[in-house]
Formats: structure tokens, C-alpha cells, sequence
């Protein structure tokens, strides 16, 4: 299952206390589409799956690259996460679950690793 597959299949989406995440654009995306944020415990370590894996393989990709503008960047950012094998997804979501079982061992305490 593809990232994009679980978020259509279950309706959730997950992310961080990040101000952008509770902007009234947002919130009326999230409205109309019937997604349902996970809640996301205050003072815990990043655990979006962005973070977890997506950020971390798309700077590699990126890393040493040279952009004259925005636009630039954002183009490179398309093209590398467009070229995403649906092996990585899967393992990330596993990656991501076992934070999510972490988080319910600790009951939304702070840790540090997995």
C-alpha cells in the first residue's frame, strides 16, 4: 500500500503542531475532503511521515544540487518525489507505524528513538 493509497483508503492524514497545519485554508481542505488529522502529542519528536521519510530521501537526492530560483527547486522536488518506488512507501509506513505503537507504549511522552 502506497502512502497516497492509505491516506484515501483510511482517511487520515498525519502531521506536526506546525501553525500552517491549523490555517483556515487548511482546516476547510481537510473539511471537504472528510480527512481526519491523527493528533499529534506536544513536545514529541517529528513523527510525520514526511519527516520520518520523505524529507530525509528527497535531500539526498537533492544534495550538492544548485537551484537559481524557487521554481527551480520546486521542479527537482516534483520530479524526485514522482520517481518514488512503492517499496519505499510501504517500509516508511511500517517505519511509521512502529513510532505510532512507540507513542502509544509511552502514552505521548517524550522519546527519543525507536
Amino acid at each position: 500500500m502506497t502512502i497516497a493509497e492509505f491516506v484515501v483508503k483510511f482517511k487520515n492524514v498525519h502531521h506536526d503542531n506546525a501553525p500552517t497545519h491549523h490555517a483556515k485554508a487548511c482546516n476547510e481542505y481537510k473539511t471537504t475532503t472528510g480527512l481526519k488529522p491523527l493528533k499529534h502529542p506536544p513536545y514529541n519528536p517529528d513523527p510525520a511521515l514526511c519527516h520520518v521519510a520523505l524529507f530525509p530521501h528527497v535531500k539526498v537526492k537533492l544534495k550538492e544540487m544548485l537551484f537559481s530560483n524557487n521554481e527551480d527547486l520546486l521542479r527537482a522536488w516534483d520530479n524526485v518525489s514522482a520517481l518514488l518506488p512503492s517499496e519505499n512507501c510501504q517500509s516508511w509506513l511500517k517505519v511509521w507505524f512502529q513510532r505510532m505503537e512507540k507513542w502509544i507504549e509511552y502514552r505521548g511522552n517524550y522519546f527519543e528513538k525507536i
